[in-house]
């Protein structure tokens, strides 16, 4: 037996009390009782060992993931060889999710997952050759800052009072890492991107931090965003009351704008989408041939004067459908 695996034998008829009492006294899901208390934690040890951190019975009541009377928190759960939570990815064809080409779901100990599942990003991360002078630059489609910071984030600050999975899904223009929880009470986009930082995990944040996985808190979309400097597209961010989405686009110098394909190209991409289609809007346009705004527009009033397509709507619901015949 591992030196930090406590018996709970002569807890175990307490234990439905103590949940009881504990969700009375507070609403915190981390220092909440687990109603799993069968665990262990040798990956979560492996981990700390690795780092020359102890990793005892007095560290697990330190750090949170143990009572005083015994008893496992909802935070060593989620640490714990046992995690019930997952990480569900798949990979598409294309920019939309008519046709999979790939999924995989990762299960087990935490560590494990955010392991597995970034060297599975990579996997999905192609590179691209360049030539400056006489020398070859290669270059990944996302950065590896961006995809590591974006990966921490989901699993630092989801709320895991739910226990459906995170959801990460690859396109062949950019990754959707997608997470329950939205923003907490008080907290707008534009305070995130500022660094802003309410933690809904605070402790589990503070192990991250002390594995040297997350620096000071709040950091994490700011080096997303530095990691796209010199990028015509940029990270998106949406939320919904229950949710938080991060869009991270693939790289694309500003230089490369001129390399674009003639603007018939275009509009028959935009029609082949819209085949399959009713309608199609201009920020959906945008990201489908990755142009700017302005491209966006002209390629769309361009098709709009071929009679091409057709314009339905006003302002914001402004669509275009194919014209028939």
């Amino acid at each position: 037996m591992l030196p930090f695996e406590t018996e709970n034998i002569e807890y175990k008829s307490e234990i439905t009390d103590s949940i009881k009492k504990e969700a009375a006294d507070g609403d915190i899901f981390e220092d909440n009782i687990s109603l799993n208390q069968e665990l262990t934690f040798q990956k979560s040890a492996q981990v700390f060992a690795a780092h020359n951190l102890a990793f005892g019975t007095q560290q697990l009541q330190t750090l949170g993931l143990l009572k005083k009377d015994g008893l496992f928190t909802n935070l060593a759960l989620i640490l714990s060889d046992q995690c019930p939570y997952t990480i569900k990815t798949a990979v598409f064809q294309g920019t939309d999710q008519t046709l999979f080409k790939d999924r995989r779901e990762f299960t087990g100990p935490l560590f494990s997952q955010l392991e597995e599942c970034y060297a599975y990003l990579q996997l999905n991360n192609p590179v691209s050759a360049a030539f400056q002078g006489l020398y070859r630059v290669d270059q990944k489609a996302y950065p590896d800052m961006a995809l590591r910071e974006a990966l921490l984030n989901c699993l630092v600050h989801r709320d895991y009072g739910f226990s459906a999975s995170t959801f990460i899904s690859i396109y062949d223009n950019r990754i959707e890492f997608t997470s329950l929880g939205g923003l907490l009470p008080g907290i707008s986009k534009e305070d995130i991107l500022l660094g802003l930082s309410v933690c809904r995990n605070r402790k589990l944040a503070n192990i991250f931090y002390r594995l040297e996985l997350i620096e000071a808190y709040g950091t994490g979309l700011l080096k997303i965003q530095n990691a796209y400097k010199g990028s015509l597209y940029k990270p998106e961010i949406m939320t919904s009351p229950n949710a938080f989405k991060l869009i991270l686009p693939q790289l694309q110098e500003t230089e490369q704008v001129e390399a674009e394909p003639p603007l018939r190209t275009k509009e028959e991409i935009v029609l082949n989408y819209l085949s399959g289609h009713e309608a199609v809007t201009r920020k959906e346009v945008q990201n489908l041939l990755q142009v700017s705004q302005a491209t966006a527009v002209r390629v769309m009033k361009n098709m709009t004067e071929q009679n091409l397509i057709r314009k339905q709507g006003k302002g914001k619901e402004t669509r275009y459908c194919k014209t028939q015949g």
